[in-house]
């Protein structure tokens, strides 16, 4: 189960709601890496454990709890999207030692600084052992009190290959997740028993991607995988009952997933039909059972009703840069448009209409320009989608006609000063997602504004770069220049730059990185006079700004040239400054340039 968007039911549960930032889930696990890039715009709060001894290890477990924490929470649109990204995180970062991941107050601590804290769901990523079969009551008060707050507290099963008893997770008042692989069929470690009837159930455990602490992706499996599952879909659900206009009811969801859950069949056990617990996880039927709590109709698909998260907060700010192309969405879709090809030709054709031809395709657009709402318009990474563009507000139809005269450039001859190779997209991710022709599933960006869209102008740059500087001409043909001319050494300068420095536009410094490249040092001589005095790039470099604006994000992006021939001659520095607090990033000035020696 790589991708959590592939549980059953999880991207039903997304068109209704992707968190509400009221609903709060604590982790009881290591310390959280927050400058992964999935947790940008992300609401974390840390626990503070002062109960803790001095000389607490700040790196033990940091990637277990960076990792749940990212299953949870991470951003729809980054590299490791979760489950409820609109929901509060509270970290307890109690499990610094080994030490403290065996001492029951520890435990008992962590749950009353959780409760204390405002959590709906707690998920307490360990399991204490116990000999006599009972567990010091300090820890039973703490669970019990819980309880009595409302609040559902979710524990792994447990990794140990037959029964086991461990605590919390013996106690009644828990819920108990153990762990099914990619196929369905029960992990043979998932531990089980009769400690756990009553109050448990199984979930998708395996090879689930996750962050890893420095900014990248790690899969893991297990029990303590499934757990942070069924914590995120709880969350989800609480959301959904505030959306609802009822209260939220951490233990009446507990009840709901309980009561919903599908049996295993005996091909998924192994011959111990115990080891599935009470059932396995079913999002769409708990779903609907709290719409139908609430009075509601049913479940609502996240991509036919665009107002369902109207009420969630703004998400992360994207900058994207890629190739831009469209998709259909369905086959009918695809056939539909077609069928209007064909029917807007006024004579027969000389080819059969082909929506997936682009040269057709815009073509047709630019005659009927309502029709571009009918795509998904995407930007590609490549051949890889990594986000759909919905045009969204009063300006969506500006934003259509742009799209599409972005792509008529993509697709002019390679001499036409109007050619493009990428394109920049602004927007704003809200949690949603669309399915493609692929079944692909890609996250969604809202824009609102014209301001912003451009595309790298490669061709005119190469006009440019073959006249003396400060001649512009109306038309030269940039095949003039041959093999190797400075016409070609700026296609290959920009094709350097776009694989270096790509991304998915979600942190600040990548928004301030793709921004500069996409408008300012394609707008201004920068690269045409590298390209002239033939200097190689050295370095990209993006730092944040040391003077900006009050309640801005400023930042720094520059590019280092040097002479290839004279490695130890002076290097040409060109920055530019950008605030990118804003959906559309803000220039600060022009590009400056300079030398220096460092």
């Amino acid at each position: 189960m790589p991708e959590l968007a592939a549980i059953p039911g999880v991207r039903e549960l997304w068109g209704l709601t992707c968190g509400d930032p009221r609903v709060r889930v604590a982790v009881v696990d290591g310390p959280v890496d927050k400058t992964h890039p999935c947790f940008e715009g992300a609401a974390i709060e840390v626990v503070e454990t002062g109960w803790l001894p001095e000389g607490c290890d700040e790196e033990y477990r940091i990637d277990h709890g960076t990792w749940v924490a990212g299953v949870l929470l991470g951003r729809h649109g980054s590299v490791s999207p979760g489950l409820a990204p609109g929901c509060t995180a509270l970290v307890v970062p109690s499990l610094r030692h080994e030490m403290a991941e065996r001492d029951p107050l520890n435990t008992v601590r962590s749950i009353k600084a959780a409760v204390a804290a405002g959590a709906h769901v707690i998920v307490i990523e360990q399991g204490l052992p116990s000999r006599s079969g009972d567990v010091d009551r300090l820890l039973k008060a703490a669970v019990r009190d819980a309880e009595q707050a409302g609040v559902l507290l979710v524990l792994p099963a447990g990794n140990h290959d037959t029964q086991y008893g461990a605590f919390p997770q013996a106690l009644p008042e828990v819920l108990v997740v153990g762990a099914y692989d990619d196929d369905g069929v029960m992990y043979k470690f998932s531990s089980w028993g009769p400690d756990y009837e009553g109050h448990s159930l199984v979930a998708p455990g395996g090879n689930i991607s996750g962050p890893e602490p420095g900014g990248g992706v790690v899969t893991h499996k297990g029990t303590s995988c499934s757990a942070p599952v069924v914590a995120g879909v709880a969350a989800l659900l609480l959301s959904v009952q505030l959306r609802e206009g009822q209260p939220a009811d951490p233990l009446a969801i507990r009840e709901m997933l309980l009561e919903t859950t599908r049996p295993c069949t005996l091909e998924e056990v192994h011959g111990e039909p115990e080891s599935c617990l009470g059932g396995k996880l079913d999002v769409a039927a708990a779903t609907l059972a709290v719409l139908e709590r609430a009075g509601s109709e049913g479940v609502v698909p996240a991509a036919r009703e665009d107002e369902l998260d109207a009420d969630l907060p703004a998400g992360p700010l994207v900058y994207a840069v890629g190739s831009l192309h469209y998709d259909f969405g369905t086959k009918a879709r695809r056939d539909s448009l077609a069928e209007a090809m064909a029917a807007a030709s006024p004579e027969p054709p000389e080819l059969p209409p082909n929506p997936q031809d682009q040269r057709q395709m815009v073509d047709y657009l630019l005659e009927r320009p309502d029709e571009a709402e009918r795509l998904i318009w995407t930007v590609n990474v490549e051949l890889t989608p990594i986000y759909a563009i919905r045009p969204a507000g009063e300006l969506a139809p500006d934003v259509y006609g742009a799209l599409v005269g972005l792509l008529a450039d993509e697709l002019a001859d390679e001499d036409d000063p109007r050619r493009i190779t990428r394109v920049g997209i602004p927007g704003r991710l809200d949690g949603r997602t669309v399915r493609l022709l692929s079944r692909q599933v890609v996250p969604l960006i809202d824009v609102e504004e014209i301001r912003g869209i451009h595309g790298w102008p490669v061709t005119a740059l190469g006009h440019a770069a073959l006249l003396p500087a400060g001649v512009v001409p109306a038309s030269v043909d940039d095949r003039a220049a041959g093999d190797g001319g400075p016409g070609e050494a700026l296609r290959e300068l920009l094709a350097r730059i776009y694989y270096d420095m790509r991304n998915l536009g979600l942190t600040s410094s990548d928004r301030a990185l793709n921004f500069a490249m996409t408008t300012a040092f394609t707008a201004s001589d920068v690269l045409v006079s590298a390209v002239r005095e033939e200097l190689a790039l050295e370095a990209i470099d993006v730092d944040r700004s040391e003077v900006c604006r009050l309640d801005s994000n400023c930042w720094d992006v520059s590019l280092r040239f040097f002479e290839p021939e004279n490695l130890r001659g002076a290097r040409r520095v060109s920055r530019f400054e950008v605030d990118v607090s804003d959906v559309v990033p803000v220039p600060l000035g022009p590009v400056r340039t300079w030398l220096t020696r460092s």
